[in-house]
């Protein structure tokens, strides 16, 4: 048994010995024979393999180097193509070229590259003319355009150009253009767009100039010398130049200036350029001037010395138009003269005396003579005074007729007077805040003919203009001349102050604001710590402060245990001062020992019921009565505190509807807290309720100015008053109040629901479904994504929208409130 172990043993170990020397007799495999081009590019162009026909087209871009292109390729494992190298090779593929692919078992495959050339991207205009007229085109192939010039009198609109392009077909927008026979019109220049066959396109941009007439102007206007103030006398008809220099000047190197109108001026055949050459005028001088169609014209110019004792004076001392005293402005050299509206400035004649008598004036060339000389004064002119040494000096007369605005105010609809500033040609005027400009009037005079704005020719005291985009006043003088004033306009800040609600909430007790007397007054339960209270109020104005401290609503603490000064400040720094007085109510013992109000209890209302009590035809009948009253007699009140209001529109249309008039100075209070009262009235007026009887009437508004309206909604469901009796008229009305009486007017369940609310703040409220349903269909809206505020106040303004939104609920009612709307 041993010897057959050993026997296995060794037999094992000569086996592993020959596995670790020749393993590939157990695990060598066959050559591959796979010799497929797996991908192939030429100079980055991917090739297409049919590996069915075993060819590679390759589309190369139009005019590649195709008989030297690098080769990048990948073949089968162990496979390679005879004489190719990937990233190596550069072959000739100018036609077909045969690839051999060789695999592991020298097995063979032949590919066929075929090269195809891309189309031609070529697009440009080589030649461009005309052959009636011959014209032969510029063309500038940096900026793509096309320049030709015809002889004067060529109909441009009518032309047949020829043409020459490498590329496929040219075009004017979208017509094909055939070179020597497409008509085309150039009165302006043409685009003309060539196609390549790859369908690439270049625009040239064709202009056709006409040809202008050369000029035959050749006329020395001024001539002059640099270093001094000597002008020449221009004699055209003698074609000479006469310059008087003062004594000791050296004439024989003199550096003249000189304008003309023609081309170019020569002196000796030299061009000449003017204040840079040097002339010596010992003797005469001849001035060469050519026109563009080279002719020319020659002048002599003389230059003479002043006598040793000739005058130097060259000045303007008075001078007079009309009767009129110009000022002169000898620093400047200028004199104004400010001529009564109406004058004749073409022609009229000026008075002048110079300093010594001893100079010459002239206008140009021409010699003036005081009192005698006529000049058309429309335009600035020139009087240039020659001394007796030759020297001048050049004055500028400006002739004006009279033309300002010299009183402007305001008369309409406030009294303002304007302010003008001559020298900046504005009219300032200080408007107070509010004030309507859209409809003005002004008293004003002027030296002019008369007054524009506009374009509108404007009467004094009568004329009504829309003065609130500042428009320009315009003074016209008998020449129809126009001269500018700009209105300036400063509009005073608000001065508006009040304190409109106050209020604490814990307790919840509402302040009773007295408008007149500018307190506060509250009483708050037994117990109350009064030092330490943080009210909430609303305002009109800029800002609330407790002597130097701004109060926030709703976050500053105050003590009360005094009375406290509010001061409301206003827009334009102004205040107003409330005095607010909180009254601990005193306690009264109960049969337990316990304490209660003093006050009678009052019981949560009641959630609303729809009760159909609105007469719909009769509030149709309402509507359109309206509204033919807002066309045969239209209601124009406007509040001062509402023009630029969110709820103006709103406002406007209660005022058309008769149903609120404002207070007596002339304001809405738009932000103000509303009262119960108020709130009944309007939506007695607005849904057209009468009293139902004479049940209902609560015991603390017989008295009241709103009895009929609250009694009105009384006895037809909509408000039912305290558990006391009462109804408590002028207390501020809350926004769950607000809702629930208008859920006993229409059918909150019955209209369809939009978005369900998500206010955070109505759990537990008394009437929280009824907030949910009038949010979900739009008749409300939270102050906030997530608060409502049920016990907060709500504004005039907020009031009035919720009504509208109501009414607009029905569509009958929708349509004819949009009519009375608009309605002017």
């Amino acid at each position: 048994m041993l010897r057959k172990t050993k026997r296995v043993a060794a037999i094992w170990m000569v086996m592993t010995l020959l596995l670790s020397l020749c393993p590939q007799l157990m695990f060598a495999t066959a050559p591959s024979s796979s010799k497929a081009i797996l991908s192939f590019s030429l100079e980055g162009t991917y090739g297409v393999i049919d590996e069915s026909s075993h060819t590679i087209n390759v589309t190369v871009p139009f005019r590649s180097a195709v008989t030297n292109m690098f080769e990048i390729f990948t073949v089968s494992e162990g496979a390679h193509i005879e004489n190719h190298t990937s990233y190596s090779t550069r072959t000739n593929y100018s036609s077909s070229v045969t690839l051999k692919v060789v695999a592991e078992d020298n097995s063979e495959q032949l590919y066929k590259v075929n090269v195809i050339e891309g189309l031609s991207n070529l697009k440009s205009i080589s030649s461009f003319s005309l052959s009636d007229p011959a014209t032969t085109g510029f063309i500038d192939d940096e900026a793509y355009a096309v320049f030709l010039t015809v002889p004067r009198g060529t109909d441009v609109s009518s032309l047949k150009p020829s043409f020459a392009t490498d590329g496929d077909v040219v075009k004017v927008g979208e017509d094909v253009q055939i070179s020597g026979t497409s008509t085309q019109d150039f009165t302006h220049p043409v685009i003309y767009t060539v196609v390549a066959l790859d369908g690439s396109t270049r625009d040239y941009l064709v202009t056709v100039n006409i040809q202008r007439v050369l000029s035959t102007d050749k006329e020395v206007t001024h001539f002059g010398l640099a270093s001094l103030t000597s002008i020449g006398i221009i004699d055209e008809t003698l074609h000479t130049i006469s310059l008087t220099v003062p004594y000791g000047t050296n004439v024989s190197a003199l550096v003249p200036t000189f304008i003309t109108t023609g081309m170019r001026v020569e002196v000796f055949g030299q061009q000449q350029v003017s204040g840079e050459e040097l002339h010596d005028f010992t003797s005469p001088v001849i001035y060469r001037v050519y026109d563009e169609a080279n002719g020319h014209q020659d002048y002599s110019v003389t230059v003479t010395k002043a006598p040793q004792n000739a005058s130097s004076s060259k000045e303007i001392t008075a001078f007079r138009l009309d009767g009129v005293d110009g000022v002169i402005d000898e620093a400047t050299h200028r004199i104004s003269v400010e001529l009564p509206n109406g004058s004749v400035r073409n022609p009229s004649t000026a008075t002048f005396t110079t300093g010594d008598n001893s100079e010459v004036v002239r206008v140009g060339n021409e010699i003036q003579t005081s009192g005698q000389t006529m000049n058309d004064f429309t335009q600035p002119v020139i009087y240039t005074v020659f001394a007796e040494n030759g020297l001048t000096q050049n004055y500028e007369v400006t002739v004006e007729l009279s033309n300002q605005i010299t009183s402007y105010n305001l008369s309409y609809p406030i009294q303002a007077a304007g302010v003008i500033n001559e020298a900046n040609r504005t009219i300032t005027l200080d408007i107070p805040y509010g004030t309507n400009l859209s409809s003005t009037k002004a008293d004003f005079l002027t030296t002019g003919d008369q007054v524009l704005i506009n374009g509108v020719v404007q009467q004094s005291g009568v004329t009504e203009n829309d003065l609130s985009l500042s428009p320009t006043v315009y003074a016209v003088d008998s020449e129809s001349v126009s001269k500018p004033y700009q209105l300036i306009l400063h509009v005073g800040l608000n001065p508006a102050k009040e304190l409109t609600t106050f209020s604490v909430t814990n307790p919840q007790i509402n302040g009773v604001v007295n408008a007149s007397n500018h307190t506060v007054a509250m009483t708050v339960p037994y117990g109350t710590n009064v030092t330490a209270l943080v009210p909430s109020f609303t305002f009109i104005g800029a800002k609330v402060k407790v002597d130097t401290l701004d109060q926030v609503s709703g976050v500053t603490e105050q003590n009360f245990t005094n009375p406290v000064t509010y001061s409301v400040y206003a827009e334009d720094a102004t205040s107003l001062d409330y005095i607010v007085t909180v009254t601990i109510a005193a306690a009264t013992a109960t049969g337990n020992n316990g304490y209660v109000p003093s006050q009678p209890p009052i019981k949560e209302p009641t959630a609303a019921v729809f009760t159909p009590v609105v007469n719909i035809d009769k509030l149709e009948a309402f509507l359109n009565d309206k509204i033919q009253q807002a066309k045969t007699n239209p209601v124009h009140t406007e509040f001062s505190d509402v023009n630029k209001h969110w709820s103006q529109a709103n406002i406007d249309l209660f005022v058309k509807l008769g149903v609120l008039s404002g207070y007596e100075d002339g304001t809405f209070k738009p932000d103000a807290s509303i009262t119960r009262a108020e709130f009944a009235s309007i939506i007695a007026k607005v849904f057209t309720m009468d009293a139902a009887g004479t049940a209902g009437q609560l015991k603390d508004v017989t008295n009241h100015w709103a009895s009929n309206a609250i009694s009105a909604l009384v006895s037809n469901g909509i408000i039912q008053g305290y558990e006391d009796g009462t109804f408590k008229p002028d207390r501020t009305i809350s926004r769950a109040e607000i809702i629930a009486i208008l859920g006993r007017i229409i059918d909150l369940k019955g209209i369809e629901k939009h978005e369900e609310a998500s206010f955070k703040d109505i759990n537990g409220s008394w009437n929280a479904s009824e907030i949910q349903m009038a949010a979900s269909i739009g008749l409300v809206e939270g102050r906030d994504a997530n608060t409502f505020a049920p016990n907060a106040f709500s504004t005039r303004a907020e009031a009035l929208t919720i009504i509208l939104r109501a009414l607009n609920m029905n569509p009958d009612l929708k349509s004819l409130l949009e009519q009375l709307q608009s309605s002017k």
